[in-house]
């Protein structure tokens, strides 16, 4: 119901699920949150988009919370990039860092829940890029904290790296001069001992050390933050000609339209 209200009424539907709904909603039937103490709620001030969601509300008897992004760049629901009007960045899934103090993404009080670190310094690198134009490159090359590089796994019944037993939790990075790890147990019916999934060029880090390695492949984490913005549709949304073009579509855009979401 609350969706076709809102499309009849011109406010388009980014994505939705059981969870939640994203908005694109004309400025002119949006007008802000209702404040408190000086700062905005997660409630709309009255608007046209506010009476649809009173009518939605009074019949399901659900209470909704809003928050406004500039933009936001998703595989799907559970994988994506929002930018606040303020600048700040949201992240989730797997390109969200919780493990790094100046992450937006960081809660001390869940880091312990949150599934092992996977090469975090390209999540940063996509979220700079998308919230202040830094070059994925420059993010990278420029990271001085190894963590930035590491993935950690698990290898049920342990892994080896050039015949050395590294155990059944390992951390590593991409090197120039690496290869995969090989899982200890050999599988059940060849005999043979199988490759540990996504460790290709790999080269175990289990000490973090003062400098960073000399080796580490920026090219690869490059590459990887590059086919994550294919992946949300940065890519897809660059139609324009020339970059004054872009630039004004987007102060056209950004002037228009608020990008909402409720839950």
């Amino acid at each position: 119901m609350l969706i076709e209200r809102a499309e009849a009424a011109g406010i388009s539907v980014i994505s939705g699920n059981t969870d939640g709904v994203v908005f694109r909603c004309p400025r002119n039937l949006f007008d802000g949150f209702v404040m408190k103490d000086g700062k905005p709620t997660d409630r709309l001030a009255p608007s046209p988009l506010t009476e649809i969601i009173d009518w939605w509300e009074g019949k399901t008897g659900f209470k909704l919370e809003f928050a406004e992004y500039r933009s936001i760049y998703n595989r799907d629901v559970n994988y994506y990039v929002a930018i606040k009007p303020n600048g700040k960045g949201k992240r989730k899934g797997s390109i969200a860092n919780h493990w790094h103090p100046d992450s937006p993404d960081y809660d001390p009080a869940r880091e312990q829940m949150k599934k092992n670190p996977k090469m975090t310094i390209v999540g940063d690198a996509v979220l700079a890029f998308l919230r202040d134009g830094t070059p994925i490159e420059k993010t990278i090359r420029e990271c001085q904290d190894v963590r930035g590089f590491l993935t950690v796994i698990k290898a049920t019944g342990g892994a080896t790296w050039r015949d050395g037993y590294l155990g059944k939790v390992v951390r590593y990075y991409w090197s120039t001069d690496g290869e995969s790890m090989i899982k200890v147990k050999p599988h059940p019916k060849t005999g043979n001992r199988p490759k540990v999934p996504e460790t290709e060029g790999c080269r175990p880090l289990m000490t973090l050390p003062k400098v960073l390695p000399a080796d580490i492949d920026y090219a690869r984490y490059i590459e990887t933050a590059e086919s994550i913005l294919d992946d949300i549709g940065y890519y897809d949304a660059q139609v324009c000609v020339s970059p004054m073009e872009a630039l004004l579509r987007r102060l056209q855009f950004n002037n228009q339209l608020n990008i909402l979401t409720a839950s």
